[in-house]
């Protein structure tokens, strides 16, 4: 949807653009651009993730690359009627922002995710716990109910399982990959599920008392 709006958004303006006045034209474009560049990162951390990803990233990057050439355009051209300051610093930021956002965007926002969200995800796992009793089938959980921002790559989808003895393991994933590889955030007391993600090789690091960051 957000790229459907991009487009529209821009369709608009490229058909507007030799009518409009240029100035606030490309201060608009600017404007977008800058915006794109800013929810980048964490647009890509929480809402796409394996194949699928191939055909909501590229249009998105394709969209910001060609917009970015645009422009730059007015500079290369030498238009200085068309040139504002707003123009030029928010094309320099965006360009920075994106750049920086494509090759440390998802580590910077993980990281960032993991502080900032923690005690959210404390308290969703309390609510599981007080609503466990009731529940048969635990395979997977949508917290839509309880009003959270996107707290997991899918943005509210998690995974929850129950061991023999009660144990409970709680997945938020950082990306759910394809086929059987992802990443993600577990809340686990079960050392059998430890086990199993060590014997299908998976990478497993300790973050706090029953709280691991797993990949595989």
């Amino acid at each position: 949807m957000i790229l459907i709006g991009i487009f529209l958004l821009i369709g608009i303006l490229l058909f507007l653009g030799n009518k409009a006045q240029k100035k606030y034209y490309y201060n608009t474009l600017t404007l977008i651009i800058l915006i794109m560049a800013i929810i980048q990162a964490p647009l890509f951390y929480y809402y796409t993730s394996g194949m699928l990803a191939i055909f909501q990233v590229i249009p998105y990057l394709s969209i910001g690359v060609g917009l970015s050439i645009y422009l730059l355009l007015p500079f290369y051209k030498k238009t200085d009627q068309l040139k504002t300051k707003f123009h030029k610093f928010g094309l320099t930021t965006a360009i920075t922002l994106g750049l920086i956002s494509l090759l440390f965007g998802s580590s910077i926002v993980e990281k960032l995710d993991w502080v900032m969200r923690r005690k959210t995800r404390d308290t969703i796992v309390t609510n599981i716990k007080h609503e466990i009793q009731n529940r048969k089938t635990l395979n997977s959980y949508n917290i839509e109910k309880w009003n959270f921002p996107p707290i997991s790559n899918g943005r509210k989808e998690i995974d929850i399982s129950k061991g023999e003895k009660g144990e409970l393991t709680i997945i938020f994933y950082i990306d759910q990959g394809f086929i059987d590889h992802f990443s993600a955030f577990v809340y686990t007391n079960d050392s059998n599920e430890l086990k199993g993600f060590y014997t299908f090789g998976a990478s497993v690091k300790q973050l706090d008392c029953n709280w691991y960051r797993v990949s595989q």
